[in-house]
């Protein structure tokens, strides 16, 4: 049997690292191709941080908020 190691999600190759938004479920979030969306989760934390959003045109997408060109939108 594999020992159980810590998971975390493959860093896209050539995409700059950004600044990760400070961001919780609810809140609105705006992408740079997908348009607004609302966060639905987030889990993990600093470079391996993930959101699942629902994207209007797109549908539910989960990013990387290490490297999604994500922004908060203001209440």
């Amino acid at each position: 049997m594999v020992p159980a190691r810590d998971w975390s999600p493959p860093t896209p190759a050539g995409v700059p690292k950004r600044e990760a938004p400070s961001i919780s479920a609810g809140d609105t979030v705006l992408h740079d191709t997908w348009g607004e969306g609302i966060v639905l989760d987030v889990s993990g934390e600093g470079d391996g941080a993930v959101a699942a959003v629902a994207f209007r045109e797109v549908g539910e997408k989960r990013v990387l908020l290490a490297y999604a060109p994500l922004t908060r939108v203001a209440d």
